[in-house]
């Protein structure tokens, strides 16, 4: 069948041009309809629910998030500043125990410490109580990079009261309460949702001893707003593809050495440039996306360098070997995009 079909067609620079503009079209397509299709994978820090169906004590708490110092997803390091705010009733709980609330994974800078740094804007309408605390903290969170660069994530940011028995207290509170100011600088993402969470913490502290304490999961929902980090990452990847399967238009009997020598250097090039992703890249322990689409352009490109390197192709399917290239590259790229890892 395939002696039948001349595909000598397809191996016409003009041709292979065009292939290179449909195929470069359509991988375009698939990664914004990848990008704007958040996953959100990052793990949710422990919670349980209180012993009791309602505790006694019930704290109102709330969190304004007026700017992130610093915002790096990538190195998991964040500075947030804002308010913290509790509503309470005086007469079931002071003002100081409520100050040894602490943020999960997280340090609270001075001068923003609740206790000892941060004096509380406290307004007191009979018995309760609405005390503000201007904050800064700097933490980390609970991140998978594994869909990384077309990853979303879900950022956690987490209150506890170890001091506070949860079978008596209870932090109450709920989306409405977690507000994030349209100014927040979160350079290259956006926020497209927020939960809020509350319910208590077990932590053993001996094997037959364990305390429960209050907790309030705040958690916000970023993905990329623009293209620009991914189209510079797997741009070169793209290109340098592209021009090895190039070659398959030279003719050997003339070029011959500048096939081997696109083809070796191509290779290569994809080889040096591995060090610039893992330079970039978020340092895990596992595979992320990146690295799977790096080893199919690598593959792809090892290939054309084997068939050239060992005349493998007649002129007649040099045309077929450009098809099947292209068609494996998009296969490949639309299954990591929508299959690997859902």
């Amino acid at each position: 069948m395939f002696k039948r079909i001349n595909f000598d067609f397809f191996v016409q620079p003009i041709v292979q041009v065009g292939l290179i503009i449909i195929v470069g079209i359509l991988l375009c397509v698939m990664s914004w309809i990848g990008l704007n299709r958040p996953s959100m994978f990052d793990p949710q820090p422990d919670l349980g629910h209180n012993i009791t169906v309602t505790a006694p004590v019930q704290i109102k708490t709330g969190l304004f998030i007026n700017n992130f110092l610093n915002f790096d997803l990538v190195k998991n390091e964040f500075v947030v500043s804002g308010t913290v705010w509790f509503d309470f009733d005086a007469n079931q709980i002071t003002l100081e125990e409520l100050e040894q609330s602490v943020f999960s994974k997280g340090k609270l800078d001075a001068p923003a410490m609740l206790r000892g740094h941060s004096k509380p804007l406290i307004e007191e309408t009979g018995d309760r109580v609405f005390a503000q605390y201007q904050i800064q903290v700097k933490f980390s969170s609970n991140l998978d990079h594994s869909r990384y660069p077309f990853d979303s994530h879900r950022l956690y940011l987490t209150l506890n009261n170890p001091y506070l028995d949860s079978s008596k207290y209870q932090f109450v509170s709920d989306q409405t309460q977690l507000m994030i100011s349209g100014n927040a600088h979160t350079p290259g993402w956006q926020v497209i949702g927020k939960q809020v969470q509350t319910g208590m913490v077990t932590k053993k502290i001996g094997a037959s001893k364990a305390i429960h304490y209050p907790r309030v999961i705040y958690s916000i929902d970023f993905v990329r707003d623009s293209f620009k980090d991914i189209l510079l990452l797997l741009l070169p990847l793209i290109v340098a593809l592209f021009m090895a399967m190039f070659v398959f238009s030279y003719d050997r009997g003339h070029y011959e050495s500048g096939v081997l020598s696109v083809s070796g250097t191509t290779v290569g090039a994809m080889v040096g440039y591995r060090f610039v992703i893992n330079n970039v890249a978020p340092r895990v322990p596992y595979f992320m996306l990146i690295d799977h689409l790096f080893d199919l352009f690598l593959l792809l490109a090892f290939t054309v360098f084997l068939f050239n390197v060992f005349n493998l192709l007649k002129r007649n399917y040099s045309g077929l070997m450009i098809l099947a290239l292209h068609g494996t590259l998009l296969f490949g790229w639309g299954y990591l995009l929508f299959f690997w890892h859902q």
